[in-house]
């Protein structure tokens, strides 16, 4: 007799109130905040009327909002809200489909691929959404239950800051093929549990209390740290207080010779650590080159002649002067430190000249950096009586006078340890820079993305194309000026965000986008900007030309290898029809191993078929190269010389620094 054999049936998971409850029973909810309730009947909203915990529900849709009026009204306990949550509180878009439980932030192409049926039915601009962090403090302090029933509940957690270390269980609803999100330190996923689309569910965190065991020993580490460090720092205080005294009478002898004052044309304020705070007096050699005001000085020097500005009163660095302003000892190390606040494209340079009674004896120099501070390490020869400094420039420029400052102090560590401090002041600054480098291009790259949007992907930025930072700039630009054409030397990553510029600005006035015309002299480089430009939808409209890079010669008889453009850049001049054109030029292109002055020829080259009626900006990358500084200045020298009017901006603060002379 054959027995039929028993059918194993599949376990099915629980479901999420049967793992809310258990957890409600081990971790008591002191305030449950539940974002994405819908109508008020999904399993979770039903579950939560249920607890008798504080709760608040929150709601962004008006029409299902209204049905959850029923839910404040059966639980006095429980407030419902009808906001808008977001990561952070800038206006944004409030979609609303076919299938309501779908409405939120999320776009429409990503959730078609969750819905291939759902179809958008309206969009509304909220200018005030709020963060989940306003909403606990605002209406449930206490929160120490998340839960996130909505789309993009990923994003929301980066409005959580303040919330998240408190919570004790947090619930998101989250996409199958999405990463779990690094929630925050403490925090452990204890299950996914699928929902009513295979490809969606629900994770559940809960506090894991040896991760906060380990959270508290690193607290306590860094306490045990800085109690230490609080220990050196008040011995060091007392050795400080203990030679107080010594400087008090060194300060006391060096008043009763203080240097007289001598009629000047400007002064900075120096602190001195044997003296009183001096105003270091300064002169120049040539004052006709100099404009000084109560808190600017202007330099204009002729040429490439150096003007010398030096704190004597001749403002000859050769010798001392008729008053001594710096005493110092001979042979003593020591450390002049400072900041010279400067507007100029030629770093300025700092100089320190030792004088006995009668010469100079010995000098020493350094170029200033763009933040202008520097520290110049220095030993006193034996006969040296006083030190004079001096600021060498040229070209033209400003000092701001009232932020400059100067210190002059005996070096605590000379020799070989100095030395070493030295170099770790300047790998601690480099590491300040780089990091602080990196912050700003993430910033600019997010502003980037969402400027682009959801269905454009944010190309390549690192290495050779364009720094994020620039790319936002070139959307500054193209916002701010209407511009009829762009041209644009050397094509990239740069060209997607200007095409994507042009349409948007194009799409608010109803117009047809600008001309954005691209130049690239290797094919590879040429096919892959084209495919960038397929891949975001932004073909029509933009040229990406393969110019490779033939003999040009410039007016003054320079050989040079450019882009040959003169027929497309002819074409495109006939296609405007504008009277009055106004046109930006990007100069990112061709690169440096091309040749010295690589860039040089493209000026000639735009003005060539752009008459003089024409508004033309051109924008140089990479400005922080010499070559590029080079050409602006030969560039502006022959503009000058035609009669045109230039105006000249600096990017400074850019990675790769950039200037725009604005020619009209």
């Amino acid at each position: 007799m054959n027995t039929p054999s028993a059918t194993q049936a599949t376990p099915q998971p629980l479901p999420i109130t049967a793992w809310l409850g258990m957890l409600a029973t081990t971790v008591p909810p002191t305030g449950i905040l539940l974002v994405g309730a819908g109508n008020g009947t999904g399993a979770l909203v039903q579950w939560l009327a249920n607890t008798p915990a504080p709760s608040v529900v929150v709601e962004g849709d008006p029409a299902q909002h209204l049905h959850l009026q029923h839910l404040a009204e059966a639980r006095s306990n429980l407030h419902v809200l009808r906001e808008v949550v977001a990561p952070s509180p800038s206006p944004t878009s409030f979609h609303h489909y076919s299938n309501p439980a779908e409405n939120g932030l999320l776009a429409l192409e990503p959730l078609q691929k969750l819905w291939p049926h759902l179809t958008q039915t309206g969009s509304a601009w909220v200018e005030d959404p709020i963060t989940i962090d306003q909403l606990a403090a605002s209406h449930l302090p206490q929160t120490n239950w998340l839960i996130l029933d909505c789309n993009a509940s990923t994003e929301l957690l980066q409005g959580a800051a303040q919330v998240l270390p408190q919570l004790q269980v947090l619930v998101c609803r989250l996409s199958t093929a999405e990463a779990n999100p690094v929630v925050t330190t403490g925090l452990r996923l204890i299950t996914h549990l699928p929902g009513r689309h295979p490809s969606i569910g629900h994770s559940i965190w809960v506090r894991d209390v040896a991760l906060e065991a380990e959270a508290h020993q690193q607290e306590s580490a860094a306490k045990a740290e800085a109690l230490k460090q609080r220990d050196e720092l008040a011995k060091a205080n007392a050795e400080l207080t203990q030679t107080k005294a010594e400087l008090q009478q060194r300060l006391n002898a060096a008043l009763q010779k203080a240097p007289p004052r001598f009629p000047h044309l400007f002064s900075i304020e120096t602190q001195v650590d044997w003296a009183a705070p001096v105003p270091l007096c300064f002169n120049a050699t040539r004052p006709e080159w100099v404009s000084a005001s109560a808190n600017v000085l202007g330099f204009s020097a002729e040429g490439n002649s150096p003007l010398y500005l030096v704190s004597t009163s001749s403002g000859n660095f050769t010798q001392p002067g008729s008053a001594t302003q710096l005493p110092v000892d001979g042979n003593t190390a020591y450390i002049l430190s400072g900041c010279i606040a400067y507007e100029s494209a030629t770093p300025p340079q700092l100089w320190l000249f030792q004088h006995d009674e009668a010469e100079r004896i010995d000098s020493n120099n350094l170029s200033l950096p763009p933040d202008g501070r520097f520290r110049l390490r220095f030993t006193s020869k034996s006969s040296a009586r006083s030190v004079a400094v001096g600021i060498r420039v040229s070209g033209q420029g400003i000092i701001q006078i009232d932020k400059s400052r100067l210190y002059l102090r005996e070096d605590p560590n000379p020799g070989a340890l100095g030395a070493v401090e030295e170099k770790l002041l300047q790998l601690e600054k480099h590491q300040a820079d780089e990091v602080q480098n990196a912050v700003r291009q993430i910033e600019s790259f997010v502003r980037l993305q969402q400027y682009l949007g959801a269905d454009v992907l944010a190309p390549d930025m690192h290495n050779w194309p364009v720094s994020p930072d620039f790319a936002v700039l070139l959307i500054q630009l193209i916002e701010q000026h209407a511009y009829d054409a762009v041209i644009e030397f050397g094509s990239g990553s740069s060209t997607v965000v200007l095409a994507k510029a042009l349409q948007k600005v194009a799409q608010r006035m109803q117009l047809t986008p600008a001309p954005l015309l691209s130049f690239d002299h290797l094919p590879q480089y040429q096919q892959q900007t084209i495919q960038l430009l397929n891949q975001a939808g932004l073909q029509l409209n933009n040229q990406v030309t393969l110019a490779p890079l033939v003999p040009w010669q410039s007016p003054t008889g320079q050989a040079f290898n450019y882009y040959d453009c003169g027929s497309v850049l002819a074409a495109l001049a006939q296609a405007l029809q504008i009277p009055s054109p106004k046109i930006l030029v990007v100069v990112d292109g061709p690169p440096a191993s091309t040749g010295p002055m690589a860039r040089y020829p493209a000026m000639a080259r735009v003005l060539e078929h752009f008459g003089p009626a024409c508004r033309i900006h051109f924008l140089m990358d990479d400005y922080l190269r010499a070559d590029e500084q080079n050409i602006v200045n030969a560039w502006q020298a022959e503009l000058t010389a035609l009669g045109k009017t230039v105006e000249v901006t600096t990017y400074n603060k850019l990675e790769k620094k950039a200037c725009l002379l604005q020619v009209s």
